[in-house]
């Protein structure tokens, strides 16, 4: 009987698997834009983050944790070092990145970092190792001063609502009356709420850049209520939203803040842009599972934390987007617990040959897709850094199916094959790259091309459009005003060359200053004439 037993694994299935395992299928089905195969080799290493994390002993959670302290203490060396221009960061607009690509990311990185020292600091403070608990308040005082750094408004409210969470049991232990409760309830809600409006006017334009941003994804959650527009949806609807809001809208306060819009800046809204009611519904089976569950083990209190933090900075930031948040946040629900609905008893040998199959198909298509991706940044890293033409790199035309559906490949794609291959084939490209995410720089682009093709109504229809998105860029404008010149077109180049030189910009360049010198001119010249 106990060999018998000994040769039998119990695999437990719990509730937040089958809603995973639903929500992933609903992605995968639900779809606007096809399956990405150069993007293929995150979601296989996702798969085996979360698998892992469901079977690790919860002994070994804490060197999980310490491992994630110790990424953040190395990200804050990192953005001290950019800080201080020892380091160059990662985006030309911010001096403090760590290893991201902007300080956003950064943010929550640490914001989740930063709770594992402070629950060691209550811990050892219990325990009154008075040695351990300094050590850890340093640790948690370098990392919180890195969140300053990167001037991470979300990164402070979401920290703020994680240590709320990971402490709200003390705050309410000696408090055994229905009314105290709710009171500190009450207060804890108002503190949240005050801090948010305060770090709302920190930087008041790039808050009401994301309350533009919300309002068009409203929009399109409207017309795709129940079951979306399907995975990749909101990156190829939004900016024609956009673009719909400022014709409706010429003279809206938010037209100087507009710009192309790559991320929805609320994952709640994202999802429920794609995946409508149908995919909230599950991810909000899939918290309240989670959150649902009673404790059986304080780290389970601290997982519960890191999940809080995660989730509110999912609604002023995008985390989903950026592939290390995604293995963090994977490995936080892996870890977690909620109740079983099934245990599959298997032989020993069942499990290890099931097991094997799903690590060899996993990793064998995360390395296939991995190839395909790397293959692909490579060829178009190479065909931008010399001056060889499209026909020197068939390569490229071989894995261009492969990574057709690429947002970032298929956008410098794009960018690096201007002037290095045939106006139609630049045009083909131009267009597959505006189906899955269009820009206002993209359809200027196809409009340039439609004029040197000598379609008038073509090229004046994408100019127009590509104003529409963003209605302060200078370029998009100036491209149509030496459209209408071209076709003397007087009275259109005149109307549209005082818009120009009324046109308030966000940075006025010498690219810009030369296109309205030259407005200027024409305008003057117009006016010798006698023309205006």
């Amino acid at each position: 009987m106990n060999n018998s037993v000994s040769r039998t694994i119990c695999v437990p299935i719990r509730v937040h698997d089958l809603f995973l395992i639903l929500l992933c299928l609903l992605f995968i089905i639900n779809r606007d834009i096809p399956i990405d195969i150069s993007s293929l080799w995150k979601f296989s290493l996702l798969c085996i983050v979360y698998v892992i994390s469901r079977i690790i002993p919860i002994r070994y959670y804490k060197f999980l944790f310490f491992l994630l302290c110790f990424w953040g203490v190395v990200e804050v060396a990192f953005s001290v070092l950019q800080k201080f221009v020892w380091l160059t960061s990662n985006h030309f607009d911010f001096t403090v990145t760590g290893t991201f690509g902007n300080p956003g990311p950064l943010g929550c990185l640490l914001a989740v970092s930063c709770l594992i020292p402070l629950y060691y600091i209550g811990k050892y403070c219990k325990d009154k190792k008075y040695v351990l608990v300094l050590l850890f308040l340093i640790i948690a005082s370098f990392i919180l001063f890195g969140i300053f750094l990167t001037g991470s408004r979300a990164a402070l409210v979401s920290i703020f609502a994680g240590v709320l969470f990971l402490f709200y049991p003390y705050l309410i232990r000696n408090r055994h009356s229905v009314l105290s409760s709710i009171l500190v309830k009450i207060l804890i809600l108002l503190t949240i709420s005050v801090l948010v409006v305060v770090v709302y006017f920190l930087r008041k334009d790039s808050a009401d850049g994301r309350f533009l941003i919300w309002y068009n994804t409203a929009c399109m959650i409207k017309d795709y209520s129940f079951w979306g527009c399907g995975s990749g949806g909101w990156l190829a609807n939004y900016m024609h939203y956009q673009a719909d809001f400022f014709y409706n809208n010429p003279d809206s306060t938010y037209v100087i803040l507009a710009d192309n819009a790559f991320y929805p800046y609320n994952e709640f809204l994202y999802i429920m842009a794609e995946q409508g009611l149908v995919g909230m519904l599950l991810v909000l089976s899939i918290i309240y599972a989670l959150f649902n569950y009673k404790e059986s083990d304080p780290v389970d209190r601290v997982l519960k934390s890191l999940l809080v933090t995660s989730l509110f900075f999912s609604f002023f930031s995008y985390p989903a987007s950026i592939f290390p948040l995604c293995i963090v946040f994977t490995s936080i629900i892996g870890m977690l617990k909620t109740p079983i609905v099934k245990c599959i008893k298997l032989s020993s040998f069942r499990v290890y040959v099931l097991a094997s199959l799903f690590v060899v198909l996993v990793v064998g298509i995360s390395l296939w897709s991995y190839s395909v991706y790397n293959k692909a940044y490579k060829r178009i890293s190479m065909l931008a850094n010399n001056e060889q033409t499209l026909d020197y790199c068939p390569d490229l035309n071989k894995l261009f199916p492969l990574f057709c559906y690429n947002p970032q490949l298929m956008y410098l794609y794009s960018q690096v094959c201007e002037g290095k291959c045939s106006l139609d084939q630049e045009l083909s490209l131009l267009q597959a790259a505006s189906k899955i995410a269009p820009t206002s720089d993209l359809y200027y682009k196809i409009g340039d091309i439609w004029r040197s093709k000598g379609d008038v109504y073509k090229a004046e229809m994408y100019y127009k459009l590509s104003i529409s998105m963003i209605p302060h860029r200078i370029t998009p404008k100036y491209r149509l005003f030496l459209l209408y010149i071209e076709q003397k077109d007087m009275d259109s180049a005149v109307k549209l060359g005082n818009i120009i030189l009324r046109q308030p910009v966000k940075k006025e360049g010498t690219k810009i200053l030369r296109m309205k010198i030259e407005v200027q001119r024409y305008l003057d010249r117009m006016s010798h004439n006698g023309l205006i």
